[in-house]
């Protein structure tokens, strides 16, 4: 204390009028530069920093794409008749009219119960059983194989009853449906842009919109190459990559935080339905569920229509992905979705429908999807339930292989993706403020983790009208329920810089030394990344570059600060320097794998006397064109698009 004393006195006395006068112009100096950064040069970053989103209408019709708009052949499975058949209430019937049509006389049937063991690869498949139809047999998913007494097969076929539940505990669980307690049905579609969906799916977008009054979201953007970092956010909350375990070591999924293990699920029955068992958005790379993850796990029947080749008096072949036997996969999950549904009318229940093959494998099958998905809308509206149901329909993202998102306007697609969201009229009724809130949120800026948001927001019954219109630097989820800000940026909305169509950009010479030496700089950085697998993949060049375009502010993104912030930005921009630093979006060839790849690169121009120009890579490069086989030999889901794998001869 005595100390403390001491100097506050020492200070004091070298307090004099001259010392006071230097203090006090120093702090008029501190108090102006405060000022000048305030008012001038703080604006000015965040006009960059939080520039509002420019959405951009794309034209589904665009001349650019007229080449690639065609109309699918339509699906031909078998037309087999099949000897058994579920009914709505579980019980497995035998098809009269079928038994007449082959004219069998006698025959004998066995039932095999099949269960999932404890991952998500493998079934068991249970001892044979013999019955007489009708039966209500006590296993979700079960196999049926009949003989003819010369022992030949007639039927073999994969048979779900979703009118049965294992867990009577969870049964007891379940609570009704109110004008607040709403159920959610998402039903997504893999590879939709929202304009493809208003190109191959006239009828469905129609229904929605006309007849159910579903919200359109022209401003919804994806925030990951694929489907796994897009329905993560969706379903989690957070972004992909935060999973390291479950990544990059393959841990099991069961420790993330999806929405159907949060509490307030625990008051719904719960359903998860995917088709591709080879291909899944958990399986993929990935190693999927211990344990299962829902009531209702669509993964074992679809396991189980893999691996068992089903006869109708013939034997029909193994899966083809459209069709199975006699029945299409897309309509057998919708057809699950519909039982479901039934099953649980009234009370609260939430279902995930994701369908990988209908938009995944061809740029204009998705087409095949509009009658199915239309008749679905109608069933669930003349049915009732819509009346206490949000219902989601949406993808993960466009097409992104071949077919159009070879062309500019394509990739713009790729990142924009379809979605609608019907909200019941009771609960709009109540709370008038949703529908307003709907309406202006549908024309800004969202992406996947709004979606979580609102959909937290449902199962909490959280329908407050509070208004955070603050713009961040960083992701912010926010519900559709609530007023998402205009002036929102991608930063704000968790959208990475590669994927944010919110800039305009100006064609650039594809001969200009800047982009030829960007161009020269991603293909070092696929080596560079590759260089891993360089005793598995063949070394990359640059074979040619087909499209350059430059953008000298990439709006709503912090990671280019440096360069709008250069000297003479204004002149720069207008074309009155020499001065090329700015954001290039290059599409390019590269050999021997003829890889069509979008990069994004920033570029950095020094004075002539200052340090070598800068190049930083934005995001990583995507491939553009399809790439079938030719990185089998590696596992890594981002490094796929690049290898070309040395026992690859042709490409």
């Amino acid at each position: 204390m005595e100390k403390l004393t001491n100097s506050v006195q020492t200070f004091a006395k070298s307090f004099t009028l001259k010392n006071w006068k230097r203090y006090f112009i120093l702090a008029v100096l501190i108090t102006i530069c405060v000022v000048l950064y305030t008012s001038t040069s703080t604006p000015y970053r965040h006009g960059l920093q939080h520039r509002p989103c420019k959405l951009h209408t794309l034209d589904p019709w665009d001349k650019t794409l007229k080449g690639f708009l065609k109309t699918p052949k339509p699906v031909k499975c078998s037309t087999a008749y099949s000897l058994m058949y579920v009914d709505h209430l579980g019980v497995l019937q035998l098809n009269q009219s079928a038994v007449s049509y082959y004219e069998l006389t006698s025959f004998e049937c066995v039932y095999h119960k099949i269960t999932r063991k404890s991952n998500d690869k493998e079934i068991n498949i249970d001892t044979a059983v013999p019955f007489t139809a009708p039966l209500f047999i006590e296993s979700r998913v079960f196999q049926v194989v009949c003989r003819v007494p010369s022992a030949k097969v007639v039927y073999d076929f994969v048979h779900v009853n979703v009118a049965w539940n294992e867990s009577q505990y969870r049964e007891t669980k379940i609570e009704p449906e109110t004008d607040e307690d709403l159920s959610i049905i998402y039903f997504g579609l893999d590879s939709s842009s929202r304009s493809h969906a208003l190109r191959k799916l006239p009828n469905a977008y129609k229904y929605l919109k006309d007849t159910i009054g579903a919200y359109d979201f022209r401003g919804y953007m994806k925030v990951g190459l694929n489907s796994f970092p897009n329905l993560v956010p969706m379903l989690t909350g957070t972004e992909h990559d935060k999973y390291h375990m479950e990544n990059i070591l393959r841990f099991q999924l069961d420790k993330m935080p999806f929405i159907w293990t949060e509490p307030a699920m625990e008051r719904y029955v719960t359903t998860h339905i995917e088709d591709r068992p080879d291909i899944a958005t958990m399986n993929y790379l990935k190693a999927g569920f211990k344990k299962r993850p829902v009531d209702y796990y669509f993964r074992e029947f679809g396991l189980a229509m893999a691996q068992l080749e089903p006869t109708i008096m013939h034997a029909l072949g193994e899966s083809s992905w459209f069709c199975y036997g006699n029945k299409q996969h897309f309509l057998m999950q919708i057809d699950y979705l519909k039982r479901f549904v039934t099953k649980y009318t009234n009370r609260l229940k939430f279902s995930f429908l994701w369908n990988n093959q209908i938009g995944h494998e061809d740029f204009i099958s998705l087409g095949r999807g509009d009658e199915p998905l239309y008749e679905f809308l109608q069933w669930m509206k003349e049915n009732g339930h819509l009346e206490r149901s949000v219902l989601i329909v949406g993808s993960d993202h466009g097409f992104r292989l071949g077919g159009a998102s070879t062309t500019y306007v394509g990739r713009l697609e790729n990142n924009m993706p379809f979605l609608m969201v019907h909200i019941p009229e009771v609960l709009k009724k109540r709370y008038p403020w949703i529908h307003d809130n709907m309406v202006q949120n549908s024309k800004r800026l969202t992406s996947a983790f709004d979606i979580h948001a609102t959909m937290m927001d449902i199962l909490n019954k959280d329908f407050r009208n509070t208004v955070d219109l603050t713009v961040y630097n960083e992701r912010t989820s926010r519900s559709f329920l609530k007023k998402i800000p205009e002036k929102r940026s991608c930063a704000d909305a968790g959208i990475p810089a590669q994927y944010c169509t919110c800039y305009d950009a100006t064609s650039v010479n594809s001969t200009d030394d800047v982009v030829i030496m960007a161009a020269e700089f991603v293909v070092q950085h696929l080596n560079s990344v590759l260089s891993k697998f360089q005793s598995l993949c063949r070394r990359l060049y640059l074979l040619n570059i087909t499209e350059s375009k430059v953008m000298y502010t990439a709006e709503g993104d912090s990671d280019n600060l440096h360069i709008d912030h250069k000297p003479n930005f204004i002149k720069r921009f207008l074309g009155h320097t020499a001065d090329k630093s700015g954001r290039y979006i290059l599409m390019l060839y590269t050999s021997p794998n003829n890889g069509l790849i979008e990069a994004m690169v920033d570029y950095e121009q020094q004075p002539e006397r200052g340090p070598a120009n800068k190049f930083t890579l934005i995001g990583d490069p995507v491939r553009a064109n399809k790439y079938g086989n030719q990185s089998h030999c590696i596992d890594d889901s981002t490094l796929r698009q690049y290898c070309l794998c040395k026992d690859v001869t042709e490409v």
